[in-house]
């Protein structure tokens, strides 16, 4: 097993806790999309973001894996990020966490909070919570480069 392989499926606990799937079965379609260029898994410091084109002009980007180090976590973000504008034909990219630090992360980024599905995750003690919807415009990203 690669070391993105490794990352993904040691990660997979709240995608598992979404469905009636098992770990072996969502992580097989995992690696099947990045195998058939459907989904682009990049590592950047032991956090694997996985992306996948939903429309022509948008994608969903997903983290798998923790860090206690924010501020690398934000670099590898922001790197990630222009990473993709800059070889896809991409115009907007977004993700969903019902991880509350994510909202503050996002401030310190290009990545807005774009919405709020409310009560939509169930967590591991049978709680619902928000999802937090972040995304990121080309534009957006550039203007934030543009400040630093």
């Amino acid at each position: 097993m690669t070391k993105i392989e490794r990352i993904i499926y040691d990660n997979l606990s709240s995608e598992i806790s979404q469905t009636d799937a098992n770990v072996d079965s969502i992580f097989s379609g995992i690696i099947e999309e990045i195998q058939t260029n459907e989904a682009v898994a990049i590592e950047d410091n032991g956090l694997v973001f996985l992306v996948k084109p939903e429309t022509k002009h948008v994608a969903r980007m997903h983290i798998f894996g923790e860090t206690k180090n924010l501020k690398q976590f934000l670099i590898s973000a922001v790197n990630i990020t222009k990473y993709v504008f800059d070889n896809a034909n991409i115009n907007k990219m977004y993700g969903m966490s019902a991880d509350k630090r994510f909202v503050s992360a996002g401030k310190r980024t290009c990545w807005k909070q774009q919405g709020v599905l409310a009560d939509s995750y169930l967590d591991e003690n049978g709680i619902y919570k928000d999802q937090y919807i972040f995304g990121v415009s080309r534009e957006e990203l550039n203007e934030y480069l543009r400040k630093l």
